[in-house]
């Protein structure tokens, strides 16, 4: 086979294919420049683009894109044809920030750069290549009516230093008088092709205006806020049966949460224990049960009855009462009280399962409450029953799905010295997260080389810049998604530049410290 040719005979042949399968492909005479010729050149062509606008297709993998480029360093870029990511797929980098796109979802991410763009900068790639001097020439060839020559870097057995991936082997075919390059493959190991570029169009010093760079929100698109809280059956909430605010990811839903009545489930996992422990031994328990809390909080509802209904569901969302089979009895206590405003009622809610059975899948139980005069009250809520037989899974998944979720709507945030701007912070919570929430900011390395950081490894807060969480500290309940806002102000005399926090969060069941947020301080002309 070819990938097992000695590699000089692997290249004539590649030269063949590549002259067979290109139109107006022709191998010319052996008049290649020698290597400081073409190097001085080329990047003397090259470094009088300013911009550029190109296409080319790519095979490993397969697909076309449009990549433009303005200096200093402003990218957007196409996945023109693609499957992963999905065709439509957008990046832009400008002067201050950076945004990812994707037209599947409608959703777009904020960032501080995207260094990893730079990867499908083939020009940039092939002009490292020529100053490094570490490159052979290996032929000419005509390619619709520009001569081409072929140069060649070895990096075995590997490198990423050029093309940002391993390599073992590049090879580009570039035009002196243009400054530009074609066709590049690169090889990874050194007799087998990892990838092939084709550049379909190049059009350079077009004068593309900064504001091409610049992402503009199509309709029906919003921001992507973090990520998840690890809830797959979204499709299963329906809108007819449950209130708005609980809406899967609602980024809007926030208000409402935090002023209207509202109730949920909190306390430890609903894992009933099926054995009791005698020393070493274990008998079976004759009575397993477990309870766990509802909460309600009634803000500003009216004096009113509260009436509790519990049944078993196919799943989160699910409102639908299905029979428990015999096997699990579950109540409520009290299932009915009077209920005043601005008060906070706990009622408990208890699982018995009868001894000895077997529980090999969710068993969920739903709770809706019946508030007297408040049709807005937010009382829905759902639990995971578990049972724990003594084997070393038993309710394992009550601690890996379900759980708390959550980021920066915009990892980046751009103010000029002297101004105020804040972006939100998504908090979603999960199963049994119904009570108090907070979320501080603390300063932190913009790149740390590991986490977490010790408290005295952290920087001190930067002089001139003033922070606020609104709220910082709330009630949230199970299954929900809260908006609080941060909020910065900069002196005029703090310097431009980049200054990072990380937001720490608590939830009754979770919390975490989160990568860096960038906040970036532009001068007040915005250079």
């Amino acid at each position: 086979m070819v990938s097992h040719l000695p590699p000089f005979i692997f290249t004539v042949f590649f030269l063949i294919v590549i002259c067979v399968t290109i139109p107006g492909c022709t191998t010319g005479p052996e008049t290649n420049p020698r290597p400081v010729d073409l190097q001085t050149t080329f990047l003397t062509n090259a470094e009088k683009i300013q911009d550029y606008r190109s296409e080319y297709h790519m095979i490993k993998p397969d697909g076309r894109v449009r990549y433009e480029w303005k200096a200093p360093g402003s990218i957007r870029m196409e996945f023109i044809e693609s499957g992963s990511p999905p065709s439509g797929t957008q990046y832009f980098v400008n002067r201050t920030m950076a945004i990812d796109y994707n037209p599947v979802e409608k959703k777009y991410q904020i960032h501080p750069d995207r260094k990893f763009l730079n990867g499908y900068d083939y020009q940039d790639m092939v002009q490292r290549m020529i100053k490094s001097g570490n490159y052979s020439v290996i032929g000419t060839m005509t390619e619709n009516g520009r001569t081409l020559y072929g140069i060649e870097i070895v990096t075995e057995p590997w490198s990423a230093e050029y093309s940002g991936v391993v390599t073992s082997r590049i090879q580009a075919w570039v035009d002196p008088g243009t400054g530009l390059a074609w066709n590049i493959s690169t090889y990874y190991p050194s007799d087998k092709v990892s990838r092939i570029i084709r550049y379909d169009t190049i059009e350079v010093n077009t004068g593309i205006p900064d504001s091409h760079f610049v992402f503009s929100v199509p309709q029906e698109t919003e921001v992507q806020c973090g990520s998840g809280s690890g809830i797959s059956n979204t499709d299963q909430y329906d809108p007819r049966k449950l209130s708005p605010a609980l809406k899967p990811g609602c980024l809007d839903c926030t208000e409402a949460l935090l002023t209207e009545p509202v109730g949920g489930f909190s306390g430890d996992y609903l894992l009933v224990g099926m054995l009791d422990y005698q020393g070493s031994k274990s008998v079976p328990n004759p009575d397993p049960w477990q309870s766990i809390n509802y909460t309600y909080y009634s803000r500003n509802m009216s004096k009113g009855t509260v009436r509790y209904t519990i049944s078993r569901v196919s799943g989160l969302y699910s409102t639908e009462p299905l029979s428990t089979g015999g096997n699990v009895s579950i109540s409520i206590e009290p299932g009915e009280y009077s209920a005043e405003p601005n008060r906070v009622y706990e009622a408990e809610l208890t699982a018995r399962v009868k001894p000895g059975i077997k529980l090999h899948e969710n068993f969920w139980i739903h709770i809706h409450a019946d508030v007297e005069g408040a049709p807005d009250a937010i009382t829905d809520d759902w639990v995971r029953l578990a049972l724990d037989d003594g084997s070393p899974m038993s309710g394992a998944g009550l601690w890996h799905f379900y759980q708390t979720g959550g980021g920066y709507c915009q990892d980046v945030l751009v103010i000029p010295q002297g101004g105020s701007g804040h972006a939100p912070f998504a908090i979603r919570t999960g199963e049994l997260d119904t009570g108090t929430a907070t979320l501080s900011l603390i300063p932190a390395p913009c790149h740390p080389d590991h986490r977490p950081l010790r408290q005295d490894e952290g920087p001190p807060w930067p002089a001139g810049i003033h922070a606020t969480v609104t709220p910082a500290n709330f009630t949230v309940r199970s299954f929900a998604s809260f908006l609080p806002d941060m909020a910065f102000t900069v002196d005029p005399t703090v310097q431009p530049g980049d200054y990072c926090f990380s937001a720490v969060t608590q939830t009754p069941h979770g919390g975490s410290e989160y990568a860096p947020f960038t906040l970036r301080v532009i001068s007040q002309a915005g250079e």
